[in-house]
């Protein structure tokens, strides 16, 4: 409710100040090119639209600039677990002992891969 109380009373003195300031009128000047005769609400506007245009953009550039940051830290957070499963694997290939999760392979066919003993095995 205090919401909308807050809007309708931004309305109305936008309103009144429209009221107020619509016969005014000012010059302006865009890189040497002078214009006459231009309501300052018209000049006051615009402003503020070029104003949120500006943010918006910077405001996407931070956006993407954050996306782009945290996909190359996923990247190499994704590497350094490879890398760190790696050498773990081969840590344990150093000492001698399968690692419980490797399973048989064409390198090692009589390698039997870590569970729980089949029923007819002691």
């Amino acid at each position: 409710m205090a919401r909308i109380i807050v809007s309708a009373t931004l309305i109305v003195l936008l309103a009144v100040l429209v009221a107020f300031n619509i016969r005014y009128t000012t010059s302006v000047s865009i890189y040497g090119a002078e214009i006459t005769g231009v309501p300052v609400l018209v000049v006051a506007l615009l402003s503020f639209a070029l104003g949120v245009m500006y943010s918006l953009f910077l405001y996407i550039g931070r956006y993407f600039g954050r996306a782009r940051r945290k996909g190359v830290e996923d990247r190499h957070r994704q590497i350094a677990l490879r890398e760190a499963e790696l050498s773990a694997k081969e840590s344990a290939l150093a000492e001698g002992a399968p690692s419980a999760r490797e399973a048989p392979t064409a390198e090692h066919p009589h390698r039997e891969a870590a569970g729980p003993p089949s029923p007819g095995t002691k």
